[in-house]
């Protein structure tokens, strides 16, 4: 099996137990489970049991309280859909030894076919006009010094 099967299956197999355990519970609908949870909108609770990616530690444990389980008897299983989840990206098993520990709330490790980020800077120009009320005075003219300007009247 090809790492990106092997993504997916660990991906859709973790998900399985999601929906699961919400259908052991009487399958409440998601707005009721994020509800319960406070935490978490019911949008994130359908994406995680929908199975398109792996939760985050975060979302598997509102998850799992919204469903009255222990999110103890989840970790080891998030954990080990996490490792196969990044050493599918990275092709390198060694390269997520850890991860979930590293992370805050545990991390979602990005699909194989996420796209790079760059940050981007935009000018901006001042407003036009004078000046509000309560606005600090503008600087002196580059070509006056401050000691030049009388003072308010």
């Amino acid at each position: 099996m090809d790492d990106m099967r092997a993504q997916a299956a660990a991906v859709e197999e973790f998900a399985a137990a999601l929906r699961e355990l919400r259908k052991s519970v009487g399958n409440p609908p998601f707005r009721e489970m994020s509800a319960r949870s406070g935490a978490i909108s019911h949008t994130t609770l359908y994406e995680a049991a929908k199975g398109n990616r792996l939760p985050s530690w975060g979302t598997t444990v509102e998850f799992v309280k919204a469903c009255g389980a222990d999110p103890a008897e989840y970790r080891e299983r998030w954990e080990g859909a996490n490792r196969i989840v990044g050493s599918a990206r990275t092709g390198r098993p060694e390269a997520v030894a850890g991860t979930a520990a590293g992370r805050p709330n545990g991390g979602t490790a990005a699909p194989a076919s996420a796209p790079e980020r760059h940050a981007v800077h935009i000018a901006v120009d001042p407003p036009l006009g004078p000046p509000g009320p309560g606005a600090p005075p503008e600087p002196p003219p580059s070509d006056e010094s401050a000691h030049d300007v009388p003072p308010p009247a």
